[in-house]
C-alpha cells in the first residue's frame, strides 16, 4: 500500500490512484466503503488504469520483452540499444548483449542507450557497476544515455549517476564519444 494511503477494510481488488501512484489490492467490491448507490470506485479508477498502453483491461501491467541491440563498434565506441524493463530476467540477455559489443576489441566508450527502459532493479544496476568497474579497468567509459526518470531517479538515490557518464540523447553521446 502506497505509503499514507487510508486502509481499506477487507480484501480488496483494484488499483487505486493515490498521490500520483497506483497501490495493488485484492478485489471485493462489498469492501469499498461507498454511500447509497454510489458504483464501487473500481469503475471509476479502471479507465485511468486501461488507457494506458502498458496495462491491459484488467489493470494489470502488460510485460514488455527485454531486448538488447548491438551495434557495430566503431573508432573505439561500441553502441547497445536497450529496451524495456532490466530486472533480474534480463541480465543475461544484458551480459550477452555486452560481450557482443565488447568482446576483445579495444574500445574507449560503451554508449547504452536506455531510452525505452523504463524501468531498472538494484540487480541490473549491480550489473551496470560491475560493468563500470569492467571497463574502468580497461581505460574505457560507460556511457548511459536517454535515462528515464525511474532509471535516472534509482541512481540518484543510490548516488551512483556520478559513477558514470550521462548523455541526454544516443545522438548527443556519440558525438561526445566521437569529438564531433
Amino acid at each position: 500500500m502506497a505509503y499514507g494511503a487510508p486502509r481499506v477494510p477487507g480484501p480488496t481488488r483494484a488499483l487505486t490512484l493515490l498521490g500520483g501512484a497506483f497501490s495493488r489490492a485484492t478485489r471485493d467490491d462489498a469492501a469499498w466503503p461507498r454511500g447509497e448507490g454510489e458504483p464501487p470506485p473500481w469503475d471509476r479508477i479502471a479507465a485511468l488504469v486501461t488507457d494506458d498502453p502498458h496495462f491491459d483491461e484488467t489493470g494489470a501491467p502488460i510485460a514488455r520483452p527485454f531486448t538488447v541491440e548491438v551495434g557495430e563498434p566503431r573508432d573505439g565506441v561500441a553502441l547497445i540499444v536497450l529496451e524495456g524493463e532490466m530486472d533480474m530476467a534480463a541480465i543475461r540477455a544484458f551480459r550477452s548483449g555486452v560481450e557482443a559489443a565488447i568482446g576483445d576489441r579495444e574500445i574507449r566508450t560503451l554508449i547504452l542507450d536506455m531510452a525505452e527502459v523504463p524501468f531498472m532493479d538494484s540487480s541490473m544496476l549491480r550489473e551496470l557497476l560491475r560493468l563500470n568497474q569492467e571497463l574502468r579497468q580497461r581505460g574505457a567509459w560507460p556511457v548511459l544515455a536517454g535515462l528515464q526518470s525511474p532509471v535516472r531517479r534509482l541512481l540518484d538515490l543510490t548516488r551512483t549517476a556520478e559513477l558514470f557518464r550521462l548523455a541526454e540523447t544516443r545522438e548527443a553521446a556519440l558525438r561526445r564519444a566521437t569529438g564531433g
